[in-house]
């Protein structure tokens, strides 16, 4: 009767020994799938701040590209009046020359 009761005590140890290491290493499992998501949740958020750096580089860039555009438009339009003006003179000079060949 001894004996049953230590060989019944011995199995409930070595069962409770081996729940003890199932448990371990579910804690363990669970620790390095912890580890994963933050190393994960840490790359995604390294890699969003990159694209928002991206982004306002861009936007910098386009706005910088919209003022270039801005001035040269005005550039081409004070050009476009100086040709009339510089059109219009010369036609005044043809028109005066003409009339003092005339005389």
């Amino acid at each position: 009767q001894l004996r049953a009761s230590l060989a019944a005590a011995l199995r409930a140890a070595a069962e409770a020994r081996r729940e003890s290491k199932d448990a371990l290493g579910s804690m363990v499992s669970a620790h390095i799938c912890e580890a994963t998501a933050q190393r994960q949740l840490a790359a995604t958020k390294a890699a969003k701040e990159a694209q928002a750096a991206l982004l306002r580089e861009k936007g910098a860039k386009l706005t910088s590209t919209r003022l270039t555009l801005r001035d040269t438009t005005r550039q081409l339009q004070s050009a476009k009046q100086q040709t009339r003006s510089l059109e219009e003179q010369s036609a005044e000079l043809i028109e005066l020359g003409e009339e003092h060949e005339g005389l």
